[in-house]
């Protein structure tokens, strides 16, 4: 067997494939999104709250968001398979952080240090740390209720890192970020990147997920969501 088959063979073990873009009705409480732009890929966290199924999300330098969200087209939204408990507890979490609406920066570099209070839903920046992408935000959530999505530890730098966080800057620039904020997170270029597709591929894959196996999820995260 080839590595790519075990992986195969992990893939529907672990997270079945059609919990893939499930109808709103058959969603459980919390799911990871994936949307293609053409900026480029979007993730965020789409929950079940009183109000609804909504998505809450980094779009940009402290700009939360918290949307009622809505199926559509180049997106795909893979349901984990937490035990429902522990979907609640995340749902919790992100309706907490919605209320609460703390300020996140936008940054490259992430640790598992960082993460949101369980009592304020405030954000808790790990030493050094100075922010979060769309994609280490979702991280973030999860990691903060003990669900690590992703093996951190496991990543590296990859073909097209560097120059996809040299244009996160220039869209920093553009928002008119403080120069302070942007000379911070210019010294982060060259870190280990997780993608918005591979933080939510990382619902169909053993958890917290190896970069190998995030990639893997990822294509079929991104062939959902080409429809």
């Amino acid at each position: 067997m080839t590595d790519d088959a075990a992986d195969t063979t992990d893939l529907a073990a672990e997270r079945c494939l059609p919990v893939l873009n499930p109808p709103s009705d058959l969603l459980g409480d919390v799911g990871l999104l994936c949307r293609v732009l053409p900026s480029g890929t979007h993730a965020g966290i789409v929950y079940r709250a009183v109000s609804g199924i909504r998505m809450l999300h980094l779009a940009g330098h402290c700009i939360l968001r918290d949307d009622p969200h809505r199926f559509a087209k180049s997106a795909c939204v893979a349901a984990p398979a937490f035990p429902r408990e522990r979907q609640l507890m995340v749902a919790a979490m992100c309706q907490l952080i919605a209320e609460c609406h703390p300020q996140v920066p936008y940054s490259l570099r992430h640790s598992r240090t960082t993460g949101f209070s369980l009592q304020t839903g405030e954000l808790k920046l790990g030493p050094g740390q100075t922010g979060l992408t769309c994609a280490t935000f979702v991280a973030a959530v999860f990691e903060s209720v003990g669900l690590p999505l992703v093996d951190i530890d496991d990543w590296v730098v990859r073909e097209g890192d560097v120059q996809r966080q040299h244009e996160l800057v220039k869209v920093l620039r553009i928002a008119d970020a403080p120069a302070s904020h942007i000379a911070l997170v210019e010294k982060e270029i060259g870190s280990v990147r997780v993608r918005p597709e591979e933080v939510a591929g990382s619902a169909l894959v053993k958890t917290p997920c190896s970069m190998r196996s995030a990639e893997f999820a990822a294509s079929h995260i991104l062939r959902v969501a080409a429809g």
